[in-house]
């Protein structure tokens, strides 16, 4: 007899992932609007930290710290 299950999708994996985009996105919501933007331009947009910088007339090193400083408050957010 044929088994209609797929031996090689992990339910769980699919499920824990599908979990940890949903908290991600509360994450993301508690944001501010310039945090919000700075991850919305880099990572959704795929904007380069030099021309956001350009975009912000501010150093791409300011860029660069700010979204370090975002991404470990994110991080803190989902442990």
């Amino acid at each position: 007899m044929n088994s209609i299950v797929d031996e090689d999708v992990d339910i769980e994996k699919i499920i824990e992932t599908k979990m940890r985009i949903k908290d991600l996105y509360q994450a993301l919501r508690k944001l501010n609007d310039e945090e919000l933007k700075v991850i919305d331009s880099l990572y959704f947009k795929k904007m380069t930290i030099r021309d956001l910088a350009k975009e912000q007339q501010v150093s791409s090193k300011k860029i660069f710290s700010f979204r370090n400083k975002i991404l470990k408050k994110l991080r803190e957010m989902l442990k």
